[in-house]
């Protein structure tokens, strides 16, 4: 009851905000009363970023949980080791599928951050179980999350093969100049 008083003083304060689609209303909008929703994978962005589709809307989602290798963005074209993978992965697992979103958060870039399910299966688990993800937890304490990336790293699946893999947090402090001396290591 209280979920549904909230959701309906939410929706009230977006209607007087103007017509502007937020995060916010989107999953008022398209969700039933405790904020789930089911949409189309439309488009892979990396490991653990991917565009939804629901409702005639398309909104960005980040996984829950996990953080995989970095893209390379406009500034930097370098990817970390690993992005691609990770990156195929999820293109492989749920573009085009309809997935389950439940809402968690949302970030600073303004992404809705939710669990997503294929049917009964957990994406940020599989990325964890398939050595494409670390566990983020800084933002999240799934004691489930960090047994799998745990089984990962000592049976040096994925990115665990590598002796020194570095956390996608550690790569984006780094400066350009040190990731091409990383990776000519490598």
């Amino acid at each position: 009851m209280k979920r549904i008083v909230v959701l309906l003083l939410f929706s009230i304060l977006l209607i007087s905000c103007g017509s502007e689609k937020s995060v916010d209303s989107y999953i008022i909008e398209n969700s039933d009363y405790e904020g789930r929703y089911v949409a189309k994978i439309v488009r892979i962005i990396d490991g653990d970023t991917f565009v939804s589709f629901a409702n005639n809307d398309s909104l960005k989602i980040r996984l829950s949980g996990v953080d995989t290798p970095e893209m390379g963005n406009g500034k930097s074209k370098l990817h970390q080791p690993y992005a691609n993978k990770a990156k195929e992965y999820m293109t492989n697992l749920i573009l085009g599928q309809e997935v389950l979103i439940i809402p968690k958060e949302k970030d600073r870039y303004g992404r809705l951050v939710a669990w997503v399910f294929l049917d009964d299966i957990d994406i940020s688990e599989e990325l964890l179980k398939a050595g494409l993800a670390w566990h983020f937890v800084k933002y999240d304490s799934n004691d489930n999350y960090t047994r799998f990336e745990k089984k990962a790293r000592s049976k040096r699946i994925g990115l665990w093969e590598d002796n020194v893999p570095i956390a996608p947090w550690e790569w984006r402090k780094m400066k350009k100049e040190e990731k091409e001396e990383y990776m000519s290591s490598r």
